[in-house]
């Protein structure tokens, strides 16, 4: 569904007025397929380049470099009009849950709101359908709807906002900044049996970001071990045991 060839994205470093920048990589050569249904987690320390990756294949940044392929076309050469009708198939769901909602809205206008940024065209009864059945999907009662964020709890944000990133039935689900860091253990055990049965039950792919090994191998199906931009290795999370690998690898496994 995905493939991603030699993507790559340089930032400029220095005072705006120096013409001179120096050049920092953001990412290098990053080449990658993702399967319908398939999960992957993009894994290393911080700064190696794990959100930059996924900013630039929402092309929230510019690539310098690659292709991004999605149902068999290059996002990249596609004019913006195109590239939004595509991007429609992404979720997002951001690490802070509070930050990611706008606190004067009612969870009902919250979860809907993908609906009127891509102008579907629904009946009222149709909409409150739809949120009814996100509703559902994140174990939240329908009373909910009339409420607004001040009265939930954070875990019951995230659920609003998870609600909210698959209320168009995205093919792919982007989890950023490892969206359960926030959260009490309960609650991120919770939000991540929720996502789990989700897909299972929708059949999209995610891609997971986090600097948890244990919590990756747990999610997904593929791990991307990333090292100052680029990808240094790809693991099979079954295989991931307590004394895998060696060197910045074997670092990263020790909340095995």
């Amino acid at each position: 569904m995905l493939k991603v060839k030699g993507l790559t994205k340089y930032f400029k470093i220095g005072p705006w007025w120096n013409p001179k920048k120096k050049i920092a990589i953001g990412i290098e050569d990053i080449t990658f397929e993702l399967k319908k249904g398939e999960s992957i987690g993009i894994v290393g320390e911080s700064g190696c380049g794990k959100t930059t990756l996924l900013n630039t294949l929402l092309l929230i940044y510019k690539p310098d470099r690659g292709e991004i392929w999605l149902y068999g076309r290059n996002l990249i050469t596609l004019p913006e009009s195109e590239q939004r009708v595509l991007r429609r198939g992404f979720g997002i769901l951001f690490q802070d849950p509070r930050g990611a909602i706008n606190p004067r809205w009612t969870v009902e206008a919250i979860i809907t709101e993908p609906l009127d940024i891509y102008k579907t065209k629904l009946l009222n009864t149709e909409r409150m359908q739809l949120a009814k059945e996100m509703m559902d999907a994140v174990r939240l009662p329908y009373s909910y709807l009339k409420k607004r964020p001040t009265e939930l709890s954070a875990g019951e944000c995230q659920r609003v906002a998870l609600a909210r990133s698959l209320i168009l039935k995205p093919d792919m689900l982007f989890l950023i900044d490892e969206p359960t860091s926030n959260l009490d253990a309960i609650n991120q055990a919770l939000i991540i049996k929720l996502i789990k049965d989700i897909q299972k039950a929708y059949n999209f792919s995610i891609l997971f970001v986090t600097h948890n090994i244990a919590l990756a191998k747990h999610v997904t199906d593929r791990i991307l071990i990333m090292r100052k931009g680029r990808i240094v290795e790809v693991v099979e999370s079954k295989s991931l045991t307590k004394g895998y690998g060696s060197g910045y690898i074997h670092e990263l496994m020790e909340d095995l």
